[in-house]
């Protein structure tokens, strides 16, 4: 994944279609706007198990996990859903009984470059969504640790695996999950790892985006995620 995602919805609408979770939330949401571009290291809301309880909370948490024990990110955005329970920092989380660290971050799209994770070159971005454009959850791991302010600060990873027909050319893909799927990763006593599958290709599509999107420092606004004309293939040169 290439670290940027869109949620398109207002507090007042995330908090409702987070209901379908089928699980208590607590009230105190923190201010959420419609976001078209949210690039890692930025902040973004993620939803987590509430202490004990079987209600989850809603905060603010940076999108670059900071590891047990503290020490500096170093885009910590994804995680590969493959290595999990064998690879630090994430192991570590997933086997800590003092604590749930599983979380859920809400997302509508996301974009990808059009060539394999580790290609070199310039290349056009696309941005995906499922054919309903409905929210859904990217699940993930979070981690709670000092801010450069001595507060507590949380921070996140998402999860990716290996991507289904609708990405093209990327090899990498995040974890999508639906509702039902989402309230088990975080609340299951035990990591349910076997939700962390490609999500299925007939419920999604894409479309090519303008460079724009691809602009670290650029504008957040709708027409990063606006359908652009495709280049038709150079006409063969008659001899």
């Amino acid at each position: 994944m290439c670290y940027a995602k869109s949620m398109r919805k207002t507090r007042d609408e995330l908090a409702g279609l987070a209901r379908a979770l089928d699980v208590d939330i607590e009230s105190d949401w923190p201010p959420i706007e419609p976001r078209y571009m949210i690039r890692a290291p930025q902040r973004a809301v993620i939803l987590h198990q509430a202490g004990e309880s079987e209600a989850l909370a809603a905060e603010i948490a940076l999108w670059d996990l900071v590891p047990p024990g503290g020490g500096k990110p170093f885009l910590r955005a994804n995680a590969q859903a493959e290595g999990l329970a064998k690879t630090w920092p994430w192991s570590v989380l997933l086997r800590d009984r003092t604590r749930n660290w599983r979380c859920l971050s809400p997302c509508d799209g996301f974009y990808e470059p059009e060539k394999p994770a580790r290609a070199k070159g310039t290349v056009p971005w696309s941005y995906y969504e499922r054919k309903d454009s409905a929210l859904f959850w990217l699940p993930g791991l979070w981690n709670e640790t000092p801010g450069p302010d001595g507060k507590p600060m949380a921070s996140y990873t998402i999860f990716t695996t290996v991507a289904n027909s609708v990405l093209r050319v990327h090899d990498r893909m995040p974890v999508m999950l639906d509702a039902a799927a989402a309230r088990r990763w975080v609340l299951d006593p035990e990591p349910p790892l076997e939700l962390l599958q490609p999500y299925p290709a007939e419920l999604m599509h894409a479309w090519r985006v303008a460079d724009e999107a691809k602009r670290p420092a650029g504008r957040d606004h709708a027409g990063l995620i606006a359908p652009v004309p495709e280049a038709l293939p150079a006409a063969p040169t008659l001899l």
